[in-house]
């Protein structure tokens, strides 16, 4: 697994489980780098991690959505493999909304994606929630001007980015 860099952070809390458990209270890794590599998985299963970040005096700085997988070797289900957004950039005046157009495409093969009950098709994160906050269907609403990024999330966490300018 791995994740983009992100300033201020000095290291990483990784905890996994499979599908249907509860989080271990101790991380399953932790490391000052933006990967990791987890062992001992039973690739027939699905399972699901985040990942929880620090400061350099400890501090929790922010944590990742959890992304739920298929594990690669699972007879019924397949992950997702890329998002197509019908627009990276929005620009909207205070008050105002829109719906972010997106897709999932998935990887090749007959297999089924997880189910929606498991975990939402898409998920979407504000960076800055003063400036436009989004719903769990994707609509954004600006709140203050400025400008922030709203991720757009795949069940296994697979991201891309809407950048949102609020005039």
């Amino acid at each position: 697994m791995s994740w983009d860099k992100t300033d201020g952070v000095y290291r990483y809390e990784v905890y996994a489980t499979y599908c249907g458990k509860k989080f271990p209270k101790k991380p399953t890794k932790t490391t000052k780098s933006t990967s990791v590599t987890i062992k001992k998985i039973d690739f027939t299963k699905n399972f699901k991690l985040y990942v929880k970040a620090y400061d350099s005096n400890g501090n929790v700085v922010g944590n990742s959505v959890h992304t739920h997988f298929a594990g690669k070797d699972h007879e019924k289900y397949k992950n997702p493999k890329d998002i197509k957004l019908g627009a990276k950039t929005i620009t909207l005046d205070k008050g105002q909304s829109t719906k972010i157009k997106a897709s999932v495409k998935m990887e090749n093969g007959k297999k089924k994606a997880l189910p929606d009950d498991h975990v939402a098709k898409l998920r979407y994160r504000s960076n800055n929630q003063n400036v436009a906050k989004v719903d769990s269907k994707g609509n954004v609403t600006a709140v203050g001007t400025g400008t922030c990024t709203v991720y757009v999330y795949a069940k296994n966490g697979f991201a891309k980015k809407v950048a949102v300018t609020v005039n």
